[in-house]
């Protein structure tokens, strides 16, 4: 199965090379009415980066597009970037209370009470 990456994130696409196309176009269609509710401009690079997968041409300009857009992200919104890119942990966001109270239902479990 074809996969599109995003920093360290990984998107799965369809199987069927017409269904990727399709979905590919309907991104950067969908991202050209971005000004309407729900749709958004955030489609038109996927809709690429889907594209580039099947047509070579795309694939091409996207391989150097995708490092000056991340450079851009990264230099626009710093705080934003930091969290996209930061190196996700199991524990992530958990406080000590839940973290104390998941070890206590695992260890109940293992024990066999309820």
């Amino acid at each position: 199965m074809k996969r599109v990456n995003f920093g360290r994130h990984s998107v799965k696409l369809p199987g069927n090379r017409i269904a990727r196309v399709l979905l590919g176009i309907a991104l950067v269609c969908g991202g050209f009415l971005g000004f309407l509710p729900i749709l958004g401009f955030w489609m038109i690079p996927l809709g690429f980066a889907v594209l580039a997968v099947d047509i070579p041409f795309v694939e091409r300009r996207w391989s150097k597009a995708q490092p000056r857009l991340e450079a851009w992200i990264a230099r626009r919104f710093p705080k934003f970037w930091r969290a996209y890119m930061a190196d996700p942990s199991p524990d992530a966001g958990t406080s000590e209370h839940d973290q104390r109270v998941t070890e206590e239902a695992s260890t109940r479990e293992r024990v066999g009470h309820r």
